[in-house]
């Protein structure tokens, strides 16, 4: 009969997260989400979410809380980790129809563990900005030429330009009564 052996480790900073995907997406926000790693015996007190753009070389970083979702209570499993929960956290304020990558990583009292894979979503595209108003190049009793700039698409593709144009009453003009015209298209 041999006997019994009893050890356990020491708590440790905690592991890799599972690269984060997304759950939601619009023109200017993308909510991801990543399965909490093992804490290795020491709670996970908060999250580094860090994100850039494809193209772009600096990141942007947010600090975010752990998060036990409402009716799920924690539990402590028999090997001493913590159940595992998903976190969520939304990144706003990104452009349209732009690709950005983003990697996770989780800290603990014992510190920062390692960055997660990074995971590589598209915000969707925009409806385009207003255009700047037409500007007169040309003008004839008969014919007014304009020039249209171009606005910002935000991803969109454009289908076309809308022109409406209409008289309007000049200031010496003798009838005070007159309106302007009808908008013409």
């Amino acid at each position: 009969f041999s006997s019994i052996v009893t050890f356990s480790t020491t708590p440790a900073r905690p592991e890799v997260p599972q690269a984060p995907t997304e759950t939601t997406i619009t023109s200017d926000t993308i909510s991801i989400k990543w399965v909490e790693p093992f804490d290795n015996r020491s709670p996970i007190q908060q999250y580094h979410v860090r994100y850039r753009r494809v193209d772009d070389r600096d990141w942007t970083d947010e600090y975010v809380p752990r998060v036990v979702h409402a009716g799920q209570p924690e539990t402590i499993a028999l090997d001493g980790h913590r159940k595992r929960t998903d976190q969520i956290h939304p990144i706003r304020g990104l452009q349209a129809f732009s690709q950005y990558v983003v990697a996770v990583r989780a800290e603990n009292a014992h510190g920062w563990g390692p960055y997660s894979a990074r995971g590589c979503c598209r915000t969707l595209e925009a409806r385009p900005d207003q255009p700047p108003p037409p500007v007169c190049v040309e003008a004839s009793p008969t014919s007014l030429k304009v020039q249209l700039t171009h606005p910002r698409v935000n991803g969109s593709q454009v289908i076309f330009h809308y022109l409406a144009w209409r008289p309007v009453a000049l200031a010496d003009r003798s009838a005070a009564d007159e309106e302007p015209g009808e908008w013409q298209e």
